[in-house]
């Protein structure tokens, strides 16, 4: 889990149904807008699913985690 000034905005899981594979969810997902995040039918949370064959998104993941954190800080 990933905090930010004590608010809780995201966290690191598994995915045991379907493909079963490792994401990183957002709080208040719903509020940010990047080609790789994917409500994956969740009404607050987006993801960022990690394949396990592929290098990670390391880019674009430090900018989704800045939006997550300014979000915060507007609370």
């Amino acid at each position: 889990m990933f905090c930010y000034k004590k608010h809780f905005f995201a966290y690191i899981y598994k995915d045991y149904k379907g493909k079963k594979l490792p994401y990183l969810a957002f709080n208040k997902g719903n509020q940010l807008e990047h080609p790789i995040l994917a409500s994956g039918g969740r009404k607050l949370i987006q993801v960022v699913t990690f394949h396990p064959e592929h290098d990670l998104p390391a880019k674009q993941i430090t900018k989704i985690m800045e939006m997550a954190i300014r979000l915060v800080e507007k609370d």
